[in-house]
C-alpha cells in the first residue's frame, strides 16, 4: 500500500463510519415510528383476541379477570364494578377491523366488531413504560360515551 493509498483509507474511515452512524439513526427513527403503530396494534390484539377454538374475536377479561389485559389500574376497576368489559356487547364478534393512531405517550385505538356494527375508540397512556388502555369511547359520541360515564353498547347508527 503507497502512502497516498494510507491517507486515503485514513480519511475514509471515518466518513465511512460518521455515515454508517447517520443512516442507523434515520433508519431507527422511522424504525420507532412504526413500532408506535405495531405497538398499539397489538395491544388492540390483546384487548381482542382471536378465539381460534371458536372462530371468532373476544375480548380480555370476558371471564372477569382483567389481571392479565393491558388496562390501567382505573378501568380495570371500572369493568369490576360494573361487570362489563370493553366489548360492552352479548355475543362475540365474527370480525374486527384495527385502525390506530399513535400519539405523544399513547394514542388512539379504533375497533370495528360485528361487521362495524359496534364501533369504538380506546384511549391508549403510558403507564410505567407500557402502553395501557385507560378509556373507551363510542365513536363519534364524545366524552359522555365514556366507559366510566356509560356501559351502554356502541352501536352505529
Amino acid at each position: 500500500m503507497t502512502k497516498s493509498h494510507a491517507r486515503l483509507h485514513r480519511w475514509l474511515f471515518p466518513v465511512f463510519v460518521l455515515a454508517l452512524a447517520l443512516l442507523g439513526t434515520t433508519c431507527a427513527h422511522r424504525s420507532s415510528d412504526s413500532s408506535s403503530d405495531s405497538a398499539l396494534r397489538t395491544l388492540a390484539e390483546r384487548v381482542f383476541p382471536y378465539v381460534e377454538q371458536y372462530d371468532y374475536f373476544g375480548v380480555c377479561g370476558v371471564d372477569g379477570d382483567t389481571s392479565n389485559c393491558p388496562y390501567t389500574a382505573r378501568l380495570a376497576q371500572r369493568l369490576k364494578e360494573s361487570s362489563a368489559t370493553l366489548c360492552r356487547c352479548q355475543n362475540p364478534s365474527p370480525t374486527r377491523e384495527i385502525r390506530v393512531s399513535p400519539a405523544q405517550g399513547g394514542g388512539v385505538i379504533r375497533v370495528s366488531l360485528n361487521r362495524g356494527s359496534v364501533n369504538f375508540e380506546l384511549q391508549v397512556i403510558t403507564e410505567g413504560g407500557r402502553l395501557l388502555v385507560d378509556d373507551e369511547r363510542c365513536v363519534g359520541q364524545g366524552r359522555e360515551s365514556s366507559i366510566y360515564e356509560t356501559i351502554q353498547p356502541c352501536q352505529s347508527s
